[in-house]
């Protein structure tokens, strides 16, 4: 199965990457291996996390990360994982679903 990221995950990924390094060298790093690891079972097993949120027939699912305070919002399309949105879970928990894409 295919992971691809929107624009707006992209974006959220870089900046929370950025914000990590600029904390301490490496700590960025280690962030994208969470979010790898978390990608590794979403691609075995996309239905592993709960679907958080429908909208028509899309179904948002939330992958918490384990060692960072940052979700996932992620939907399955056909023969896709598409991400969405990387964000800190302290921010309003409806951000993602508030913005334009």
């Amino acid at each position: 199965m295919n992971v691809v990221y929107t624009a707006s995950a992209k974006q959220d990924l870089e900046q929370a990457f950025n914000w990590y390094e600029n904390q301490l060298l490496g700590l960025g790093k280690q962030f994208l291996h969470q979010v790898e690891q978390v990608i590794k079972r979403m691609v075995h097993f996309p239905e592993i996390y709960p679907c958080v949120y429908q909208f028509e027939s899309q179904c948002f699912r939330r992958a918490i990360l384990k060692q960072f305070p940052y979700v996932m919002f992620y939907t399955i399309e056909l023969d896709e994982i598409v991400i969405h949105a990387v964000f800190d879970s302290r921010q309003f928990p409806n951000r993602y679903f508030m913005k334009e894409e």
